[in-house]
């Protein structure tokens, strides 16, 4: 056998276990999507059925920032369903969220066996994934923009106020505080802060945890001011000006990344 020919091979080689990890790392998204909905798909389907209810249970709002976490991954994960090397940033977003939660649930105690699964087959997903090392890189798809730096440092100010007021609840031995739904919303807190610092730095992507970050600042504004009686909720102030620092930070991240015209930040 020529050189020729043995380096031919290694080629092919390469081609077919390229191929063959990408059709695994697509079968593991879709298996865990498809766990999701057949332990979620109830829970999942709230975020649509949530803004409907005209008297709220007592955690309506608990119950709609844990819906709120779940699209979160969801989201991450399928957007990575079509050219997931534009997309690197879902999956970042997807596996930082199973981090944060699964820390969370092991210092609260709550812990889920679903749950470990679907946290394993994700892990295992990031391994798979089709953007190879650079999947393990916050990799800079373009300048770190100081505005979107400055809008979550900014919020940061009034989300940690909130979240210590939240674990000070914890304390209360309240029915919320039973369920560690106060213990959650310090939680909910702190992924505002972590994804807006991701989109901040643009990894590949960046768009996809700018939009989630918008969006998890919005359900809280949103149902604060429909809902401000219930427990956790920020007001009808705090959560009007919660809803403008999540348009704010949409605008914003759109502008730069206009401006940048970079390829690599596609959303969809």
């Amino acid at each position: 056998m020529t050189a020729d020919t043995t380096q031919k091979r290694s080629m092919e080689l390469l081609r077919e276990a390229g191929g063959l990890r990408r059709v695994a790392f697509y079968v593991t998204i879709v298996t865990i999507l498809a766990l999701m909905t057949a332990f979620l798909g109830d829970t999942l389907a709230f975020i649509f059925t949530a803004w409907t209810v005209s008297e709220p249970g007592v955690h309506h709002l608990h119950d709609l920032a844990l819906v709120t976490i779940l699209w979160t991954v969801v989201f991450g994960l399928l957007v990575q369903l079509y050219e997931p090397e534009r997309r690197v940033a879902g999956i970042q977003q997807a596996v930082l969220v199973n981090i944060v939660i699964t820390g969370s649930n092991f210092l609260t105690g709550f812990i889920f066996p679903s749950a470990l699964i679907l946290g394993g087959l994700l892990l295992v997903d990031f391994a798979l994934h089709p953007a190879g090392w650079d999947v393990l890189r916050v990799r800079t798809a373009g300048s770190v923009s100081p505005v979107l730096v400055g809008l979550v440092v900014l919020a940061g100010i009034p989300f940690t106020i909130y979240a210590a007021d939240q674990y000070a609840l914890q304390a209360s031995g309240d029915v919320h505080a039973q369920l560690d739904h106060y213990a959650d919303m310090v939680t909910y807190s702190l992924l505002v802060l972590l994804l807006g610092l991701l989109a901040s730095v643009k990894p590949v992507g960046w768009r996809i945890p700018l939009w989630s970050a918008a969006g998890f600042v919005g359900v809280l504004g949103v149902t604060s001011i429909l809902h401000p009686a219930l427990a956790s909720s920020a007001g009808p102030i705090w959560g009007g000006l919660a809803i403008i620092w999540a348009a704010g930070l949409i605008v914003a991240g759109e502008v730069s990344h206009r401006r940048s015209g970079d390829t690599l930040t596609e959303l969809s």
